[in-house]
Parts: structure tokens; sequence; C-alpha cells
């Protein structure tokens, strides 16, 4: 039996577009994302994927899933409801897509029983990012070197070299500390 939703602190409203703004406008396959992961969490995009083509009546792709999901999380307060990140990597074994309920008054995340996959989703994005920031560095550095840079922008680019790497290599510091 499906426990209640309880209720986690969390968001921040700035998906809903300031007056003046352009309206928001649902996505057409938002519906059928969620048909896809909801009320059976998916494993990966591959069943997103079929079941959302099950639900739409026509194969859909990857690539319209994942805009699709993209719109999702960058609406979730228009919608109403967000999708957890997944944990990544072939050894995910805390992998799951499951739909998380948005209250826009109050700017709050509701959660089943999903505690521990969104921990290991958002770990796991924390650790791609920080990785993807140190080998920016690296990229950086190697732009740096360009003789068409005058000293200054060489400087400029070192020094962003600098911080992107040590930003990579302290979030993965304290990351280590979470994940258990």
């Amino acid at each position: 039996m499906r426990s209640a939703l309880k209720l986690i602190s969390g968001g921040n409203g700035k998906s809903t577009p300031p007056p003046g703004k352009k309206k928001f406008k649902e996505h057409p396959l938002a519906q059928y994302v969620w048909r896809a992961i909801y009320p059976r969490p998916a494993k990966n995009y591959d069943e997103i994927v079929e079941r959302a083509s099950k639900a739409y009546g026509s194969k859909l792709t990857f690539q319209q899933i994942n805009m699709t999901m993209y719109h999702i999380r960058h609406h979730a307060y228009d919608y109403g409801w967000t999708i957890a990140h997944a944990q990544k990597g072939s050894a995910g074994e805390m992998r799951r897509y499951f739909p998380v309920l948005v209250d826009d008054q109050d700017h709050e995340y509701r959660v089943s029983d999903f505690d521990e996959y969104i921990t290991a989703g958002a770990i796991s994005s924390a650790q791609t990012i920080a990785t993807m920031s140190e080998h920016e560095g690296v990229a950086l550095e190697i732009v740096a070197t360009s003789d068409k840079l005058d000293r200054a922008d060489k400087r400029k680019l070192r020094a962003a070299s600098v911080m992107f790497t040590a930003a990579g290599e302290m979030a993965k510091d304290v990351l280590k500390k979470v994940a258990v």
C-alpha cells in the first residue's frame, strides 16, 4: 500500500515568471512523462520512453523525453511537480525516476517513500558537476596557452581555471562526507 505524501522544505519559486513575462505553456508530452513515472517509478530513460510512447500511442524518442523532462524540471512550480534526479552510472542501484509534488504557495516539495533515492540522485548529480568542474579547469588552462590571447586574457583564463578546479575539489571533499 502506498504511504501518504509527507512534506519537506525546499524550492525557491523562481520558475514562476515575473509580471509582464511570457505566460507558462505546458509541454505537450508532459502528461505522458507523468504516466511513465507514476504510480510506478521508472528505472531508466528507456523505460520512460517505452511507457510514455505507449501512453501517447506512438513511438517517442529519447530526445523528446529528455527535452520534456528538462521543461518539467525548469517549470516545477508551474506544473506542481518535478522529477527527482536519479543516481547516475552503471552501478546506480538507487536509480529511480519519479514525480515529486511541489507546492507553489509554500515552495515545498512533497515526497513519499523515496528519500533515499532523492539523496542518492542529488549526491550523484553533484559528483558529476564536481568532476565536470575539474575537467573544465584543465580545459581553461589549455586555452590560456593560446598565442591568440593577450596577457590579460590569459591571466583571466588561468584564474578561472584555478577557480573551477578548486570548486570541483572542494565539492568532492564535502560529498565524501555525505556519501556513505
